[in-house]
């Protein structure tokens, strides 16, 4: 096992990444040697980078430079979006990846995010946290820096000089009631794509176990859409109607890093699915269907069979 991570060490050297253009390589060196040792692993399961993952990321951080995480399920899939969305989500760095391995650094300037505030943000006025609100076990000295760093952002949200700054979002930590934190950029950002590609496309299926964003519950749709018809296609003189080999490893490739953007459980009457599919092709050329779990009775080649009378 340690010669493969060595080897995967290596690969991971060639690639130049977020990390290797913000360290040093004696710095790289020692972190991915530190992560490698390190025997406690944060697995990463079904449900993905949920709002627990982060908050046992920071948890770690708190007595350690770098921790080691491992994907399962459907993060292994696809580790370069897991890579994405591990920086984006905790504001840290990756500097080594192997397989389903990652070590993910804190950075230098790193300050532990959460805080404990019995006042959440509201439209007009932003509370400052108290120092006694704030969780710290591990000295006075990382206490006060939260404390600090919390009060610091509150404030400066607090005393924006213009209106159209928005305002940082709180997000509900884990544990504890009023434990919170504030949005990273990155997560806005992520945040915003999802909402901006699966707007006006239907309600959404909170039951979901994977990524972000939630994908749009298909049975609630409507089974049959007065008015629909089906999109009209025109192919070039010489083209063939069906997909080759080729084209089709490329789709597939192309779609494996989406997120799913519908969640499907019955087979039949799905006009209304039909509907939102032909929407979300004008803003993605693949639309991408998950297939609910624990629902009985359901036929994934039903379902393919019905939408292609409903699309083709």
């Amino acid at each position: 096992m340690e010669k493969k991570e060595k080897e995967g060490t290596k690969r991971e050297e060639k690639a130049p990444t977020l990390a290797e253009l913000s360290l040093s390589e004696a710095e790289l060196r020692r972190l991915r040697r530190m992560g490698i040792e390190l025997r406690k692993k944060l697995k990463v399961g079904k449900a993905g980078i949920t709002e627990g993952i982060v908050n046992g990321i920071h948890e770690r951080w708190r007595h350690s430079e770098v921790v080691k995480v491992v994907c399962e399920d459907l993060c292994r899939m696809n580790m370069k979006r897991t890579h994405e969305l591990l920086e984006r989500k905790t504001g840290g760095l990756v500097v080594w990846r192997s397989g389903s391995k990652i070590v993910l650094y804190r950075g230098a300037n790193y300050k532990y995010p959460y805080f404990l505030s019995d006042k959440i943000l509201t439209n007009d006025t932003l509370t400052d946290a108290l120092p006694d609100a704030c969780i710290g076990d591990d000295g006075g000295h990382n206490k006060s820096e939260s404390c600090s760093s919390s009060i610091i952002g509150v404030k400066s949200a607090a005393t924006s000089p213009t209106k159209e700054i928005s305002q940082p979002k709180i997000i509900q930590g884990v544990g504890m009631p009023n434990r919170v934190r504030f949005q990273l950029p990155g997560e806005a950002q992520l945040a915003e794509e999802a909402d901006r590609l699966l707007e006006g496309l239907g309600p959404r299926f909170t039951d979901w176990w994977g990524y972000e964003p939630l994908p749009v519950d298909a049975d609630l749709l409507p089974a049959i859409v007065p008015g629909y018809r089906k999109p009209f296609r025109l192919l070039p003189y010489g083209v063939k109607p069906i997909l080759t080999n080729d084209e089709m490893t490329i789709l597939k490739r192309l779609g494996r890093p989406l997120p799913c953007h519908f969640a499907l459980g019955r087979n039949r009457n799905l006009q209304g699915l039909a509907a939102s599919i032909v929407k979300l092709w004008e803003k993605c050329e693949i639309a991408k269907i998950a297939v609910k779990r624990g629902v009985q009775n359901t036929n994934g080649e039903m379902m393919a069979e019905e939408l292609k009378d409903d699309l083709a």
